[in-house]
């Protein structure tokens, strides 16, 4: 299974239905190798899926600085199959860079949240800035 992406201006993102505890979206997350656990959200986000938080915790961010965040539980799309994952929701922190739920704009770009490698791990990543195509291949250990 192949799970294809697109490019912003700079930015490789995918498209992936996240359910939380009563609503879903369709969210556009940039590719963070770095981030983990699989998604990274803002706090409005969250809210407008109704993600209860499970656990608390202060996550040390790109640039050296602390910021609080809460663990939550969500169920999303990816390669073709619905997988529970760990929801990194950052409070105070705009995530995305993108639009709230409210269609309000947060940094600009077009992403909503952050894809990190719990869900990364699941394939063959291939980011090519030349044609602009991000894609992630489902393929075995023997096929990599």
């Amino acid at each position: 299974m192949r799970q294809d992406g697109f490019f912003t201006d700079k930015q490789p993102i995918f498209r992936a239905k996240v359910t939380g505890v009563s609503r879903s979206a369709v969210l556009n997350l940039a590719v963070d190798t770095g981030a983990d656990p699989a998604v990274l959200l803002s706090e409005d986000w969250s809210k407008f899926l109704d993600l209860q938080p499970i656990a608390s915790d202060d996550a040390i961010l790109a640039n050296g600085s602390k910021a609080a965040t809460q663990l939550g539980i969500a169920e999303v799309e990816w390669l073709g199959e619905p997988r529970l994952i760990y929801v990194t929701i950052f409070t105070g922190v705009d995530v995305g860079v993108g639009t709230r739920p409210d269609g309000r704009p947060q940094r600009g770009g077009q992403a909503n949240g952050l894809v990190g490698y719990g869900l990364l791990q699941f394939g063959k990543l291939t980011i090519d800035y030349i044609n602009r195509q991000v894609s992630l291949e489902n393929v075995t250990a023997e096929g990599a």
